[in-house]
């Protein structure tokens, strides 16, 4: 009769242990002040938060970590979920931007939001819409800053 193993200890994972860093690609919606948000009204970004160094950090590229916006854990106020213009609860976010056809997000690979992959942080007064992939991913990342 075989005994029991032990079982294998837990990966260390920044996501619950909130030490070491987690990133991951989000959608970031453009600001009211981008010139190119006529064309599309979301970009992607390489979101990093390193709990040891105590920065949030997004970039273009997730190879040049130079070229980074760097928002430092005390300036972050709060972040949560919110609903997108589409949330069939009726509640609504201004996402700014053009809506797009189902067939069109397809064609593109993206897929529509149902509104609870959508959340937002506040460093001082400015507020930043990002979208993750999914819900699950949505309440981390929020979960993540609001423990920095």
């Amino acid at each position: 009769m075989d005994e029991p193993r032990p079982k294998a200890p837990l990966v260390l994972d920044a996501r619950y242990t909130h030490t070491g860093r987690y990133s991951a690609w989000l959608q970031k919606t453009k600001s009211d002040g981008s010139k190119a948000k006529w064309l599309n009204s979301k970009c992607s970004r390489f979101f990093t938060i390193d709990f040891d160094t105590h920065l949030f950090r997004y970039s273009s590229s997730d190879i040049n970590k130079d070229l980074s916006v760097k928002i430092r854990f005390h300036e972050i106020n709060r972040a949560e979920l919110v609903r997108s213009k589409d949330s069939s609860e009726g509640e609504s976010t201004p996402t700014g931007g053009l809506r797009r056809s189902f067939s069109s997000l397809l064609q593109k690979g993206q897929r529509p939001s149902d509104g609870r992959d959508l959340f937002q942080t506040l460093f001082g007064s400015k507020v930043v819409e990002l979208t993750a992939e999914t819900h699950a991913d949505a309440l981390t990342w929020v979960d993540m800053l609001n423990s920095a």
